[in-house]
């Protein structure tokens, strides 16, 4: 549920992942490549397919991380 939070997707929680926007998709992607805390993530193009909103975020998160991890 963390994911969910952080990615803004919770209230898209008990929805079929087929009913999910582009962007959205795109989002719960990245979220799910994300639990576990991998030290290491490939992004291929993260902010394709998204809405101008949702790559702002995509984009915010991604930046988030790099420095909570201190990368």
């Amino acid at each position: 549920m963390e994911k969910l939070v952080e990615f803004d997707l919770l209230m898209h929680a008990n929805k079929p992942s087929f009913s999910l926007s582009g962007g959205n998709k795109r989002k719960l992607s990245v979220a799910i490549a994300m639990i576990g805390d991998p030290p290491i993530v490939i992004l291929d193009e993260p902010s394709t397919d998204h809405a101008y909103r949702c790559s702002k975020d995509a984009l915010r998160f991604i930046d988030y991380t790099i420095q909570a991890r201190n990368m």
